[in-house]
């Protein structure tokens, strides 16, 4: 890790290391704008983890215009005070400090504003929310260039490091920068040159407020992936521009809001480090140095990407929600200690309900600081089912003081996505361990064995059979169910014919592409992927086709006969396919036999759902940490 810890500088700022935390939404300030104890703790956790420097979360110019409420503003000087205390902390556990400035443009709304949305060009958009926004005159673009400007200065003034302008993602910088948005005709717009010029004035205009010594970053979607947006092409012309405008170095991202949300927050269906050759490709253009994002979730990638000069800093998002520690753990040569992100967007999530952050790999986000209270008196819990639910379960009632037992009649742990989420299962799995949780796995319980057990309480998460439709031939012996293939119970043969589009037959048709089985998936609704991560359900859809997965929507299944699945489309028309497997994934229903059985033991029962669908894996854990805490 030589290149991962080296010293390194952004203009006049040294920073101990080249890793970088990217600025995220958190949920975690006040509605008002201001700073809340609760986001301190939580910066000053990741600066204690060993990352060289922080950029936190993007903070208003403007005084009305705002993405959401809890957004950090800088408009006013009685911001200075509350973000002065951010700063500080933040220092104080040795990390450099760096605000971002963003104003979103189109992108804000007018039920928290009270007021339209401004833009280069009045386009509208068909997007929920988005509403038409009104087109920036040119005295107002000069208050707005010099609102950034004087924001810099409060950031500078309040003890930060360095600032960083957020022109990416399409807020209202990129807005500009993108032949997408911006249809103006005057110097603002016309051509790539014309369209940086709202960047660049703000860039000189910040340099003339802070000084040649303070350090002004620049975020850069170098390619929006929308059709008629910013390209690798021009965003060569615009960094070159920066550089000549005076910033001292360029963060690089991609993606735009909202067209194109999977390419800003990778979900798990993207390869690790997958800006890395946007960034390497800027980095031929400028001097300055060159930061790159994007599911660098691991210190060996970090170091491969340093060490072939692809880029000179790597900006770590999800990784440090995921594990604060990352940075002291791959400095030390812990890696197997390291608590990997999965990409699963949970944390994403949060942000889009306007929600604290959380993530499912680290249960502490958001409430670093806060001590899980221990029980009045420990007792003997018994935990039916390893699926999430169960396993926070049994976390929370062992750091409680419980002596804690797990049963779970499968192997594998998980649940019906254990396949899916096995870097948490493993990680879960590995603490339970070391906490002293007792596993029971590949073993069936039942009362008379609890009466044995003499538990002082259970908690059994709700069963659920699978949904069978009346289909003719669905009783066949080359008809299995979904959950047994994801379980590996069964093997398919020959092409699979899914019979279901929603989050369980999408999950099936990934699990066997990756086995290199021919697939096929039939849908009676329009809508196909229901039930998955958005981002990751946008990126399947497109993906399907391109792996040679054929989707019917809007298909009725009229019956299965020998190896043929016959159909009836959305135009009444009628056909069939070959199947070597047909696989029902119309998802499940509630079984409760089991909770049925154990109602009359003496010890306190408590019971959890199961997981039906992949997105409500985070929301299963916490009802798992609820039960844990009623006993």
């Amino acid at each position: 890790m030589d290149k991962l810890f080296e010293k390194t500088k952004i203009g006049s700022m040294e920073l101990k290391n080249r890793i970088v935390m990217a600025p995220m939404g958190s949920g975690l300030p006040e509605v008002d704008g201001t700073v809340s104890q609760k986001l301190i703790d939580y910066l000053v956790r990741r600066a204690r983890g060993g990352v060289a420097l922080i950029i936190v979360e993007y903070c208003s110019p403007d005084p009305v215009q705002i993405l959401i409420p809890t957004e950090l503003r800088l408009s006013e000087d009685k911001y200075i005070d509350g973000l002065s205390r951010v700063a500080s902390a933040i220092k104080a556990e040795g990390a450099k400090a760096a605000l971002q400035l963003m104003h979103p443009g189109r992108g804000a709304m007018s039920m928290f504003t009270g007021t339209p949305p401004v833009a280069p060009s009045p386009i509208l958009f068909d997007w929920p929310f988005l509403e038409q926004p009104r087109e920036l005159p040119k005295e107002e673009i000069g208050e707005i260039v010099d609102r950034f400007a004087e924001a810099a200065k409060r950031a500078k003034t309040a003890g930060f490091d360095a600032v960083e302008i957020h022109g990416a993602h399409g807020h209202l910088v990129a807005q500009f920068l993108s032949p997408h948005t911006n249809k103006r005709t005057d110097e603002y717009g016309r051509d790539t040159y014309g369209r940086a010029r709202f960047a660049t004035e703000i860039v000189a205009r910040t340099r003339e407020k802070v000084g040649s010594d303070f350090p002004i970053l620049f975020r850069l979607s170098a390619d929006e992936h929308v059709d008629g947006g910013l390209t690798l092409k021009e965003s060569r012309i615009v960094a070159r521009l920066l550089e000549e405008a005076g910033i001292d170095a360029i963060s690089v991202s991609a993606g735009v809001y909202p067209f194109s949300l999977e390419w800003l927050i990778q979900p798990m269906l993207f390869r690790t480090g997958c800006l890395v050759p946007l960034a390497a490709e800027i980095r031929k253009e400028v001097n300055v140095p060159i930061m790159v994002a994007g599911r660098i979730n691991n210190p060996r990638l970090a170091e491969k990407i340093l060490e072939e000069g692809k880029a000179d800093l790597v900006v770590m998002g999800r990784a440090l929600l995921a594990d604060p520690d990352l940075p002291v753990k791959a400095r030390e040569g812990r890696y197997s200690e390291i608590t990997q992100c999965l990409a699963c967007n949970t944390c994403v999530a949060a942000e889009r309900g306007m929600g604290p952050v959380r993530c499912l790999m680290n249960p502490e986000l958001a409430h670093e600081g806060e001590v899980e209270p221990e029980a009045d008196s420990p007792k003997k819990v018994v935990i039916i089912g390893g699926g999430p639910a169960g396993l926070e379960a049994a976390r929370i009632a062992r750091v409680r003081g419980h002596q804690v037992t797990l049963w779970d009649e499968n192997e594998k742990l998980g649940g019906r996505w254990s396949w899916l989420i096995s870097p948490y299962i493993k990680a879960k799995v590995a603490t339970l361990k070391k906490m002293g949780v007792r596993l029971q796995l590949g073993k069936l319980i039942d009362a008379n064995a609890l009466q044995r057990i003499k538990p002082d309480a259970v908690i059994v998460t709700s069963g659920y059979s699978p949904i069978i439709p009346q289909i003719p031939g669905i009783e066949q012996s080359n008809v299995v169910h979904a959950d047994d293939v994801l379980n590996g119970k069964v093997d398919t043969k020959g092409t699979a014919v899914i019979l279901g589009g929603g989050n369980i037959g999408f999950e099936t048709a990934e699990f066997l592409r990756r086995r290199n089985i021919q697939t096929v998936i039939i849908e009676s609704g329009q809508e196909i992927g229901y039930g998955i991560e958005r981002d990751a359900r946008a990126v399947l859809a497109q993906r399907l086709p391109k792996y040679g997965i054929r989707v019917f929507n809007g298909t009725d299944v009229v019956r299965i006969k020998g190896d043929q699945v016959y159909y009836r489309d959305a135009d009444g028309k009628d056909g069939s396919i070959k199947a070597g497997s047909v696989i029902l994934a119309y998802g499940s229903e509630p079984d409760n036999k089991l909770i049925d059985l154990l109602q009359a033991g003496s010890y306190e029962l408590l019971t959890v759902n199961h997981c039906e669908r992949p997105e409500d894996v985070y929301k299963a854990t916490q009802e798992g940490a609820a039960a844990a805490r009623n006993i």
